[in-house]
């Protein structure tokens, strides 16, 4: 494409190769650069295959589906596109028509639909954002939407419950497959990833000191054992909201020196390089 782009996500496809998703400038009538998304489609040797432009806003997250198409999130008013398999655009949908919004990450549910985590900020009650997670089906039709308190989703992952988790800046909040909130957690949560013995990995920056950061890898081990609490009242925002410290429920074991070490370890690796 001509003119200046950046790559925003790659994934290996089913075949082999790979999909990359990113952004280009197109010149527009009259003479003015817009920027679109662009997914481009490789063999297994990087040799491309074909290219299709997605219209206009940022792209945010890439995932193959299960018919071996492609489903993009973008910017704004949490907007999905589902391609099939040669590129060729199926639906596009936006939900949620708020005053401002951002989309984080899109993942395919086992019914075949689709989940989309990110925020929406509202005027109403002075004004704020609300980690927000969008259920469709498998045509792209909204099921249902939910809240969890104030701030924004930065990522999502599916839970072996069918669940989601969702990393929302200071808080992990755990969410069944309805979207009810199960408990939350306090913590530096940018990423999340659920791991094999059923609990979380999440990353996120670390102070180092006054004027350094580095970033922190955190393992949360989950202890089935324990009662679930009761969950914390979401806010929504058609009502005020409450932002009251959750209580800390089913987490045993959080590896703080995780934080620190690896924090410290990244901060002189680029010290010396």
């Amino acid at each position: 494409m001509p003119g200046s782009g950046s790559a925003r996500a790659i994934i290996q496809t089913h075949d082999g190769g790979y999909a990359l998703l990113g952004t280009g400038t197109q010149q527009a009538t009259p003479p003015e650069s817009s920027v679109v998304a662009w997914l481009v489609k490789t063999g297994s040797e990087g040799n491309e295959e074909w290219n299709q432009t997605l219209g206009t806003n940022s792209p945010k997250s890439l995932i193959q589906t299960s018919d071996g198409g492609y489903a993009i999130a973008k910017d704004f008013y949490f907007n999905l596109i589902k391609l099939d398999s040669n590129g060729t655009q199926e639906w596009s949908r936006t939900y949620v028509d708020r005053d401002k919004n951002e989309v984080s990450c899109v993942v395919q549910t086992s019914d075949g639909g689709f989940a989309l985590a990110g925020y929406m900020w509202q005027r109403i009650n002075g004004g704020n954002t609300y980690p927000a997670l969008v259920k469709t089906d498998a045509h792209g039709i909204e099921q249902w939407v939910q809240y969890y308190g104030v701030g924004m989703a930065d990522s999502m992952t599916k839970t072996a419950d069918g669940g989601f988790a969702l990393a929302c800046s200071n808080r992990l909040v755990k969410a069944d497959a309805n979207g009810s909130e199960q408990w939350e957690i306090r913590i530096g949560a940018e990423n999340v990833i659920q791991t094999t013995d059923g609990g979380y990995a999440l990353t996120g920056a670390v102070k180092i000191n006054d004027t350094e950061w580095g970033i922190g890898l955190t393992k949360l081990n989950i202890d089935p054992s324990l009662p679930p609490a009761s969950p914390t009242p979401t806010a929504s925002p058609t009502s005020n909201p409450e932002n009251n410290p959750p209580e800390l429920v089913a987490a045993t074991s959080v590896a703080i020196v995780a934080i620190i070490g690896v924090g410290l370890l990244l901060y002189f690796k680029k010290r010396k390089h």
